[in-house]
């Protein structure tokens, strides 16, 4: 993989596939993007309904920071998850809920998964997988976390 965007139909976990590519030597800003996941996962391996309507994206990062900071990576990368949405006009009502959730009306909306490894050459790296609701919401609440709230939900003008 090079430093480009693949959008793929399904697969296990782009989170996974991007670990695998980066200890590979995947350069910083690699990206994979999946209709939907057959493996999901969030935080402390949650199970993250992955079904095809919604965004499913991970991105390999090779920041230059000691690798002992890399535990920022998944606020700023919920931040920069609400400037893309600002900049749609779709994040009036969405918040970040410490460390890693976007939240918005007390559900949950999306969620951050930062992952650090190193590569085949000992070089740090992490994945950042986003996954975000947008037309798709679960039914069911993993662990009794949030109940959760689609993009769809909250602005009928969201795009397919």
């Amino acid at each position: 993989m090079d430093s480009r965007l693949t959008v793929v139909d399904v697969t296990g976990s782009t989170n996974d596939d991007l670990l695998e590519a980066g200890k590979q030597g995947a350069p910083h800003g690699t990206g994979l993007a999946a209709r939907a996941q057959t493996a999901g996962r969030g935080r402390r391996g949650h199970k993250w309904d992955s079904t095809a309507g919604n965004l499913l994206l991970s991105i390999v990062l090779r920041p230059c920071v000691n690798p002992a900071k890399y535990s920022g990576l998944a606020a700023v990368s919920g931040l920069a998850v609400l400037a893309a949405l600002e900049k749609q006009d779709l994040a009036n009502e969405i918040a970040l809920k410490w460390p890693n959730d976007l939240v918005a009306r007390g559900r949950k909306l999306g969620g951050i998964l930062v992952e650090a490894a190193r590569d085949n050459e000992g070089k740090p790296f992490a994945v950042c997988g986003i996954g975000v609701n947008v037309n798709y919401v679960p039914s069911e609440v993993p662990d009794g976390g949030l109940p959760a709230i689609g993009l769809s939900d909250l602005n009928e003008n969201v795009p397919a």
